[in-house]
């Protein structure tokens, strides 16, 4: 499909899209945005006249890290000690602290098992589409899993 959709006003692009997806066709759209991309099953990245990823959107998705990680404390200095060396970008607020890491998951255990600070609550965002691509963009083409 090649055409602007965006002048279309949310509603009219809704039926549009809903009547792309119910065909028994397949169906090519190229877009910027991730709101209409991540309707479609599929999905093809394109870098710098590159392919960096073409399958299934859920499967880019869960190959991807979890993006950021909230973890609610009595004592937040003692959880950034243990969080800052892994930590890509950490936030700290009274609380709490927000970060995002590559091992989040192995760290937002090893706080709950341990118990650094005082921790009560560790909740886990899954990555979204924007994320995903800004990982595969920042790997410059490298094959998902390669370091």
């Amino acid at each position: 499909m090649d055409c602007d959709l965006d002048p279309l006003d949310p509603w009219v692009l809704e039926r549009v899209i809903d009547g792309l997806l119910a065909r028994s066709q397949s169906v090519v759209i190229a877009t910027n945005r991730l709101d209409i991309a991540e309707r479609f099953e599929n999905l093809l990245v394109l870098y710098e006249q590159s392919l960096l990823y073409s399958g299934r959107t859920s499967d880019l998705l869960a190959e991807i890290p979890a993006s950021k990680f909230i973890v609610q404390c009595g004592d937040a200095s003692t959880v950034e000690s243990v969080v800052a060396p892994f930590a890509i970008d950490l936030m700290v607020e009274s609380n709490s602290l927000q970060f995002s890491s590559p091992n989040g998951q192995e760290i937002a255990a090893r706080l709950l098992t341990e118990g650094y600070g005082n921790v009560e609550i560790v909740s886990v965002q899954p990555p979204d589409l924007r994320a995903a691509i800004d990982t595969l963009i920042a790997r410059c083409g490298r094959p998902l899993g390669v370091p």
